[in-house]
């Protein structure tokens, strides 16, 4: 998913926010409204990502780190590696295409636990991925970890390629 470049420049982020890249945490360097010098800006989005207000407009946290730090606006997607949407530690974010991004979110429906993996009417698990809106079979196996790894592969070869 491409985003509209921002009207905010790393020079300006800096003289607002300082980031830690240690911690993931942006810290006022400014007082602003009834925010003190140190408060922590922002709040949380129903999906536990943080948005913080600069100059009007409002940005997810994660991108104003990858600015912050690397001095450019992300323009594609932005991952968390580890899955956690409160952890903006530069180590946890990567610039991913959407497709891989996709790839790196549980999957609330899977009866199995395990996403990409089904139970067939013939009582054997079923390993899947979608790649570029076209689902690919990985074939069947006789037991869940069997399809779940086979997954996790096919997944690991996608971040790859």
């Amino acid at each position: 998913m491409l985003c509209m470049k921002p009207n905010i420049t790393q020079a300006r982020l800096k003289q607002l926010l300082h980031y830690d890249p240690d911690t993931g945490k942006f810290k006022r360097l400014t007082k602003w409204g009834s925010q003190q010098i140190g408060d922590e800006p922002g709040c949380k989005s129903q999906f536990k990502y943080r948005y913080i207000g600069v100059d009007g407009k409002g940005y997810t946290a994660y991108r104003l780190a990858w600015l912050y730090v690397y001095g450019e606006f992300p323009l594609g997607d932005i991952d968390h590696i580890n899955r956690d949407p409160t952890d903006d530690r530069i180590v946890n974010l990567r610039l991913v295409s959407h497709s891989v991004n996709l790839h790196n979110t549980p999957h609330r429906n899977a009866k199995s636990g395990h996403k990409g993996v089904y139970k067939t009417k013939e009582n054997r698990w079923q390993a899947r991925i979608r790649i570029n809106y076209k689902i690919h079979n990985l074939g069947t196996f006789a037991t869940i970890e069997e399809a779940a790894s086979a997954r996790k592969l096919a997944e690991k070869m996608l971040v790859s390629a």
